[in-house]
């Protein structure tokens, strides 16, 4: 029997962080997901809310996880430095992102970041502890015997990816800073087909934000149709709008709730799902 994966959300909002009393309830950490296998714990990107898993139970004695990148916007990677376990020796942190044409390795953009102006000097100190990897798009990541990470393009500006978790019949799928209104997404709903868990870009509400620019992001309304028709189980609405405080929140949670065909919600800080 394959182990059952463990979902968790630690950074649930898109594009900056966004503190204060409005963003308590459902959070206001960037991107930062978890997916717990038996002894393989995966990271999709490095937002503020990886600090928030750094500082987890689920590192209290941990001594490996691998992290996946969907692309390298500040949001998606500003809380790479406060990631405490990088700082531990002996520990291993297998760094995997997309290498695209004319686009630098992702050593190459961490240690930009983790360097003056923008830091104090901190790749010395973090590179021990981590291995960088540069995959092509389309490619699969054996993470280890009974976990594999598929891979597949997205439409955002500059690129990003997709990633599908599976171990045995078991999967879940993370997509975010996707613009599904400019993409042909036949390829994109096979990727996610039969899903458990859909975890998609949803930045924008269409009874809200009709008429406004997307930058690269798609609707929730959208993400629902997608989740539909691919078939998948549970469909959760990621990278909140940093324009859509507690309250809005709460009304589309409610809207998805009632929405037939699939099961939706929106994610929360601290969401927690298992797939058995």
């Amino acid at each position: 029997m394959a182990n059952p994966l463990r979902v968790g959300f630690w950074g649930v909002r898109g594009s900056v962080p966004c503190p204060g009393p409005d963003y308590v309830e459902f959070g206001g950490n960037t991107s930062c997901v978890s997916v717990e296998c038996g002894d393989a714990l995966l990271i999709f990107d490095a937002g503020s809310g990886i600090r928030s898993l750094g500082n987890s139970a689920a590192f209290a004695s941990r001594r490996s996880a691998s992290l996946f990148f969907s692309h390298f916007h500040h949001d998606h990677i500003v809380g790479f430095a406060f990631f405490g376990p990088i700082f531990v020796p002996g520990f291993q942190l297998n760094i995997h992102a997309a290498r695209r044409s004319g686009t630098p390795s992702v050593h190459a953009v961490l240690n930009t970041a983790l360097s003056s102006p923008y830091l104090p000097d901190l790749m010395p100190v973090v590179s021990p502890q981590c291995a960088f990897n540069d995959f092509v798009v389309g490619d699969d990541v054996q993470v280890n015997s009974e976990v594999r990470v598929k891979t597949h393009d997205l439409c955002h500006p500059g690129g990003a990816t997709a990633y599908r978790v599976e171990s045995g019949t078991r999967s879940v799928a993370y997509i975010t800073d996707h613009e599904t209104a400019l993409a042909a997404d036949d390829a994109l709903r096979g990727f996610v087909q039969g899903c458990d868990v859909l975890i998609f870009d949803s930045m924008f509400d269409e009874r809200i934000d009709a008429d406004k620019p997307r930058w690269g992001h798609s609707t929730v309304q959208e993400g629902l149709t997608l989740a539909r028709e691919a078939g998948c189980a549970q469909f959760v609405a990621f990278h909140h709008n940093p324009n859509y405080p507690d309250s809005v929140m709460r009304g589309l949670d409610a809207w998805l709730v009632e929405q037939p065909g699939v099961k939706a919600f929106a994610a929360r800080e601290g969401l927690s799902l298992l797939i058995e």
